[in-house]
């Protein structure tokens, strides 16, 4: 759950700079760049931080001295809103060696996606032609996705309205936003994808230079991991009915479904710890079904979740080429996608992959992620 709030963090700070770029001209500070790729716990993770320099992160992150003009000159052009995370990575940089340094730019263009390439300084990021120029900015033009997909609007209950009533506005629009998240990401995604082909293969060779290595954690489930799809389906009568749980723990997801309607409080505080408890509680067979049902529902893309990656030990490069394959495919990968995307497997890996949605799943009490015994 940590791992999802953290992505739609950085959505949301997206979000917040493409709303402020669509009123005037695209710059994007490289301070700022950085800064969304310092919001990524995958990056920060792939970046290979010491001890120290994490605590120096910590300590500039909580401190509250006052800025000095060197680095208000180093921040010009950053937004307000942007500038207390901009002004960590200003500080904390220095610490980190010329090697993580450099990973940590080629992080920040993954981590940001689409957005560096609507700066209107992509030509000077990417060193691209005058004609490769012209092709992205009418790539862009046509499919953006934050022009193509406007944000849902919604229309607030009356103020005393009673907490049920609030209860589902407030659910519905959660919702609708994660949605909205998730599918302006995933058509980003596309929209990158199908930039890079438009380029002469020079050009693109020097820009997947600059994206380098990419970190098999990134996904395309808006699950994050195979142990937040379950404690999603935890909460989800239909399916602890689907998978045979015993009908008294389906009796309780439905009286937490009853007295999230009531309690907005509740909801906010107590759920997640509710949660992990009612996960202990179930047995180890109806976890395993859990876990085969949240990664047989994600299909091909269910390779790139974290804990798959793992288990099959796929190579940065195997998931770079299923992650560009699952992109290109419009919907639902049709048999010759899936027949490539097998390809990309060893036969080994195949057959775990196949093994996989059978496998034994051991969840400690203390644990933060699912470990597979395959």
């Amino acid at each position: 759950m940590a791992y999802i709030n953290s992505r739609m963090a950085t959505a949301g700070i997206a979000l917040a700079m493409i709303s402020v770029f669509v009123q005037s001209e695209v710059k994007l500070p490289r301070y700022v760049l950085l800064s969304m790729a310092l919001n990524d716990p995958a990056a920060m993770e792939d970046l290979r931080i010491s001890a120290g320099q994490r605590l120096r992160l910590e300590q500039i992150q909580t401190s509250n001295s006052d800025i000095t003009p060197a680095e208000r000159y180093q921040l010009t052009g950053v937004w307000r809103f942007q500038r207390q995370s901009a002004l960590t990575v200003v500080r904390w940089f220095p610490y980190l060696t010329p090697t993580q340094q450099k990973r940590f730019s080629e992080l920040s263009l993954q981590t940001a996606g689409l957005i560096p390439w609507m700066d209107r300084r992509s030509t000077e990021i990417f060193s691209l032609s005058p004609a490769s120029t012209s092709k992205v900015e009418a790539l862009i033009e046509k499919y953006n996705p934050y022009s193509r997909f406007p944000e849902p609007r919604f229309k607030a209950p009356k103020r005393n309205a009673p907490r049920s009533v609030l209860f589902k506005y407030w659910e519905d629009r959660r919702e609708r936003e994660r949605v909205h998240r998730e599918r302006i990401a995933f058509e980003s995604h596309k929209l990158v994808y199908a930039i890079m082909q438009s380029l002469p293969e020079a050009e693109r060779a020097h820009v997947r230079s600059m994206y380098g290595r990419p970190y098999a954690s990134r996904t395309l489930s808006p699950a994050g991991s195979v142990r937040a799809a379950i404690l999603r389906d935890v909460n989800d009568p239909e399916r602890l009915r689907e998978v045979g749980t015993d009908p008294k723990y389906v009796r309780q997801a439905e009286a937490v479904r009853a007295v999230q309607s009531k309690s907005l409080v509740y909801t906010q505080r107590a759920i997640q710890r509710l949660t992990e408890r009612r996960l202990q509680k179930l047995s180890e067979e109806n976890v395993e079904q859990l876990f085969r049902a949240a990664v047989r529902n994600l299909g091909p893309s269910g390779l790139l979740l974290p804990e798959v990656a793992e288990a099959l030990k796929l190579e940065p490069q195997q998931s770079e080429k299923i992650h560009l394959t699952l992109l290109a495919c419009s919907g639902e990968p049709s048999p010759s996608e899936s027949a490539r995307i097998q390809a990309i497997l060893s036969d080994e890996q195949r057959l775990r992959w196949q093994s996989i949605r059978q496998a034994n799943v051991n969840v400690a009490a203390a644990q933060t992620r699912l470990s597979t015994t395959l």
